[in-house]
This record gives structure tokens, sequence and C-alpha cells, in this order.
């Protein structure tokens, strides 16, 4: 629509939809459940977490006996 053709003659529908053309914010993507599911499958992925599970463990484990040792 002219930005200079006012909503006056306009139907409440097509004052509605007029809005949303020129007004309504886009829709949020749709999720990703198949990239997420092919994270969550990888073989590489899963052995970098454990391996940063188990130094974070071995890190807690090496503070807790210096803290029982002073």
């Amino acid at each position: 629509m002219r930005p200079d053709v006012n909503y006056q003659n306009l139907s409440q529908e097509e004052k509605e939809t007029q809005w949303r053309v020129r007004w309504e914010l886009p829709k949020p993507m749709a999720e990703r459940s198949e990239y997420q599911t092919r994270i969550a499958n990888n073989k590489k992925i899963k052995q970098k977490n454990k391996e940063i599970i188990d130094g974070i463990e071995n890190i807690a484990s090496n503070m807790e006996d210096d803290r029982k040792h002073w």
C-alpha cells in the first residue's frame, strides 16, 4: 500500500492484513531437531565431553586433597 493512502476506506480485515504486512515481526525459525540429534550422536563430541568431565572431576579431587592438606 502506498504511504499517502490512509486506511479509512478499508474493512477491518483489510486493515489488519495491511498492518501485518508492514509491521508484524517475522516468525521464529523452526527448531532443527535433526541437527541436535546428529550432534548428540557424534562419537567425537561424546569423547571430548567425557574428557572434559573427567578433567573437571580430577581438578575437583585435587582441590579437595589440597584443602585437607592445608
